[in-house]
């Protein structure tokens, strides 16, 4: 028995040695709205996220961060409700990201490439090939409708009762939007925004860009 239970100790040992040895911080994704300041109150988010914005994104100029406030405490359970159908509904902000990166270079020097577009748009703008279409619109928007409601359900179990609700206002092309993020003042953390919140990147890669 003993033969038995003690190579796989060694091994369970192992294990937890070497993920403790391969770690580095360096190399974790950080978030647009944690890099920078130190998170030490829900507003460095936003301070971190309107500096970072013209840095991480290529194409910024086309959405244009133009300001943020607090606008309340979600007190019970019929407000995290209230922002549960307003933050996921037609009318709500989403976004397509996509990214590219590369590098070249020889033993001295290493030129380092980033490419990284943002595009959002209120969730209702239903791309033209399918409106052409009806019959591809009406199974669209039945799938959509399937999506925001398991998202509206997402939002319930993430938010709670004491996280903050803040406001950023924003420009894409010519028209302003009102976009709702939530923070929690405990952990000074964003933990729900449906546009901007999906903007991460590798740590080390970052600061070489910065």
């Amino acid at each position: 028995m003993k033969r038995k239970v003690l190579p796989l100790v060694f091994l369970i040992v192992n294990i937890v040695a070497y993920g403790q040895v391969v770690h580095d911080p360096k190399w974790d994704n950080v978030t647009i709205y944690e890099y920078g300041d130190s998170r030490t109150s829900c507003e460095c988010n936003f301070e971190n996220l309107f500096r970072n914005w013209p840095k991480w994104v290529t194409n910024y100029n086309e959405t244009e961060l133009l300001s943020y406030k607090y606008v309340e405490t979600l007190k019970d359970s019929s407000l995290i409700e209230h922002y549960a159908v307003l933050l996921n509904n037609w009318k709500s902000l989403g976004c397509r990201i996509s990214a590219s990166y590369g590098e070249k270079g020889n033993a001295d020097t290493t030129i380092y490439t980033r490419e990284f577009y943002f595009f959002g748009k209120p969730r209702g703008n239903i791309p033209e090939k399918i409106k052409k279409d009806p019959s591809k619109e009406a199974l669209y928007r039945s799938e959509w409708e399937s999506n925001l409601k398991k998202m509206r359900e997402s939002f319930r179990k993430t938010v709670y009762i004491g996280d903050r609700v803040y406001l950023i206002k924003l420009k894409i092309g010519s028209r302003k939007y009102d976009h709702y993020v939530i923070c929690r003042p405990v952990e000074n953390k964003i933990v729900f925004d449906n546009l901007f919140l999906g903007i991460d990147e590798m740590k080390d890669r970052i600061d070489k860009f910065n």
